[in-house]
């Protein structure tokens, strides 16, 4: 399962937990990783946005997915 969220939301939620700025090197790095991430789709049965979801919907799919019996 992969959850992802487009820079500028995950800059916003990290940028809350952070003391100091969100800077141009956290910006690498979530776009080499999201890049890495989305160019393997193929190895993720789901892929929730949750830029698209409240986190109570997200919940109940990650939470109805992790029930689902889903073979190897």
């Amino acid at each position: 399962m992969l959850l992802w969220c487009p820079a500028r939301d995950a800059r916003a939620r990290a940028g809350r937990g952070l003391r100091g700025p969100v800077g141009r090197s956290w910006t690498r790095r979530w776009e080499r990783s999201s890049k890495a991430l989305l160019g393997a789709a193929t190895r993720f049965t789901l892929t929730l946005r949750t830029d698209r979801l409240d986190a109570v919907d997200a919940a109940r799919v990650v939470h109805s997915a992790a029930q689902a019996d889903v073979p190897d």
